[in-house]
């Protein structure tokens, strides 16, 4: 994952907290995991996100954006 792709999906998440402190993230070896945000994305954020490489690994496989899920990135 590159650097660029990291801050973009970040700065797209954070928009949809209610409180930045809010904003929890933590990784698992290879993966860094972010909460689910406080307002949806919108649809062209969710492409945005995906183009980026992050994704939603609890989302269940037939939906394409699920808000109640976090979001991941592998490094």
């Amino acid at each position: 994952m590159m650097l660029a792709n990291i801050i973009e999906g970040l700065g797209i998440l954070a928009k949809h907290f209610t409180e930045l402190a809010d904003y929890k993230s933590g990784s698992d070896q290879y993966q860094f995991n972010v909460c689910a945000t406080d307002t949806p994305l919108t649809t062209d954020e969710v492409a945005r996100m995906d183009d980026l490489g992050w994704f939603q690994p609890d989302a269940e496989e037939d939906e394409a954006y699920d808000p109640s899920q976090g979001w991941s990135f592998f490094t």
